[in-house]
C-alpha cells in the first residue's frame, strides 16, 4: 500500500520494475470534496509497469494497491539447531533487516526480536502462545505498539492479523522491516518518504482442508450459459430450440486421488 500526501495538488507516475507487478487507487469514497473530480487512470505494461496520472489534491491523501513479485536474495528457513539437538533455529537468509520477529506454530510460540539479514537464532518455544515477552516487545516499538505514534506507520492490525490467520499445523514467521523495497519509482519524487513492510513466512505449511468436489464444473457451467442464451432469445420473441445435455459425473472409483 502507498499512501501519497500533497500540499499542492499533483499528478504522480508509479513505476515497477517487476512485469508483472499490478496497481490500482483506492476509490475516493462516494462523497467528493470541493475541486475533486472523476479521473482516469492508465495501468501501462511495457517494459516496465506504469501507473500514470494519479491525481491528489491539495492537502490530501491518495492510496493505492499494489502487488509484485520481489525477489530476497535467500529465504527464512528452519534447521536443527547444532547446539541444542532436537531444537530449531531460524536463520535469515535474505537480504532485509528485520524487527519484531515471532515464530507461532500449534504447540507455542518463539520471541526473536530484531534478526539481520544473514543471521541465526535459536527457537525456544513457550507453550503460551503470545506470552508476556511477546506482548511487551510488541508494544515497545511505536510501529507494532497499541496506539499510533503521529510520523509512524503503525502496523499493529496488519501484525495482528497475520499472526492469526494460520491454517491449522502451520509453521509461521511474523515480522516487520523499515527497509524501503526496491523495484518501485514514484514521479515526482516526494521529499519526505517512510517505510514499513510486514513480512510473512509460512515455514512449515499447514494441514490441507478436505478436498471436495467442484460446485461449478464446466458441463454445469455450459448448462447455465445454454439456459441463459435460450431465455434471451425467447425474450425478443425469436424462436430458440434449447438442448441440454445432463453433465457427466464420474463415478467415485474415476475420481483422482489427492
Amino acid at each position: 500500500y502507498t499512501s501519497l500526501y500533497t500540499s499542492l495538488s499533483t499528478e504522480y507516475d508509479l513505476v515497477f520494475d517487476n512485469p508483472t507487478a499490478l496497481a490500482q487507487p483506492f476509490p475516493s469514497g462516494a462523497e467528493q470534496l470541493r475541486g475533486q473530480s472523476r479521473a482516469d487512470v492508465e495501468l501501462e505494461r511495457a517494459e516496465k509497469v506504469t501507473l500514470h496520472g494519479l491525481p491528489v489534491l491539495s492537502n490530501s491523501l491518495g492510496v493505492v494497491h499494489s502487488e509484485q513479485m520481489f525477489d530476497l536474495a535467500g529465504s527464512l528457513r528452519l534447521e536443527p539447531n547444532p547446539q541444542r539437538p532436537g531444537d530449531w533455529q531460524l536463520i535469515n537468509g535474505t537480504q532485509l533487516d528485520l524487527q519484531g520477529v515471532g515464530v507461532l506454530q500449534p504447540q507455542g510460540a518463539a520471541w526473536v526480536g530484531e534478526l539481520p539479514a544473514g543471521g541465526t537464532a535459536p527457537l525456544e518455544f513457550d507453550l503460551a502462545l503470545a506470552g508476556a515477552d511477546w506482548q511487551t516487545e510488541r508494544a515497545a516499538a511505536p510501529e507494532t505498539a497499541a496506539t499510533a505514534t503521529p510520523g509512524v506507520t503503525h502496523l499493529r492490525a496488519l501484525v495482528e492479523f497475520a499472526e492469526n490467520q494460520r491454517a491449522p499445523g502451520e509453521w509461521r514467521l511474523v515480522a516487520w522491516t523499515r527497509q524501503a523495497l526496491a523495484g518501485l519509482s514514484i514521479a515526482p519524487r516526494a521529499a519526505q518518504q517512510r517505510y514499513a513492510t510486514v513480512v510473512v513466512a509460512h515455514l512449515r505449511p499447514g494441514e490441507l482442508p478436505p478436498r471436495e468436489r467442484d460446485r461449478a464444473s464446466r458441463a454445469e457451467v455450459a448448462v447455465l450459459l445454454k439456459t441463459m442464451n435460450a431465455l434471451w432469445h425467447r425474450s425478443q420473441g425469436e424462436p430458440f430450440e434449447l438442448q441440454i445435455d445432463a453433465p457427466r459425473v464420474p463415478s467415485p472409483a474415476a475420481q483422482p486421488r489427492p
